[in-house]
């Protein structure tokens, strides 16, 4: 959704500007019902890993990705700060309590997918999984690298700046194709008459 809405948004420079500042402005409510709807899916999911831990492995894992269902919502409920001058006329940069809270919830989010990571991958180093745990260190070490890339460029480091929003897209793609092969990979198998 967040591609759509960037690529659409007046004045939004998907390659500059962070996918939170969409949830600004005219359409910002359907940024804000995407992280709502999101965050909800992952709760739910991270309830599915929790009743299954016993089958499907990590605890932690479970909580990290309800710790990241969490930060979804809170992004939702708590829009960010005007940044880099979107939207058109505000300032550069600003700071409230709101927007505060805002940098507070995503931080969540992106620590529960990082840590979600850490653990499944555990589980998967101790159940002999290479496959799975070779995808796993591989997409940790993506998605901590443009988390970090894209953190530096949205406090205007300029080797990055210009280029932030698509850094922090990689890293969401990265992280949320994860979770979506995992949630794959622990389906039910199907019943059989």
């Amino acid at each position: 959704m967040f591609m759509v809405l960037g690529a659409n948004r007046s004045g939004y420079d998907p390659l500059r500007h962070p996918v939170s500042a969409l949830s600004l402005g005219d359409g910002g409510w359907l940024q804000i019902l995407t992280f709502l709807v999101t965050g909800g899916l992952l709760a739910a999911f991270a309830l599915a890993l929790w009743q299954s831990r016993a089958v499907h492995g990590s605890t932690l894992g479970a909580a990290s990705i309800g710790l990241a269902a969490l930060g979804l919502i809170g992004a939702g409920i708590f829009p960010t700060d005007p940044i880099g001058g979107y939207p058109v006329g505000s300032p550069a940069d600003s700071s409230s309590v709101v927007g505060l809270l805002h940098g507070m919830a995503s931080m969540l989010f992106f620590a529960g997918i990082g840590l979600a990571m850490v653990f499944f991958g555990w589980h998967f180093f101790r159940d002999q999984k290479t496959g799975w745990l070779t995808y796993t260190a591989l997409s940790l070490l993506a998605f901590a690298g443009f988390f970090a890339a894209a953190s530096i460029g949205f406090q205007h480091g300029p080797t990055f700046e210009p280029y932030a929003g698509a850094l922090q897209r990689i890293c969401l793609l990265v992280g949320f194709l994860w979770v979506m092969l995992l949630a794959w990979s622990r389906r039910p198998a199907p019943v059989t008459a």
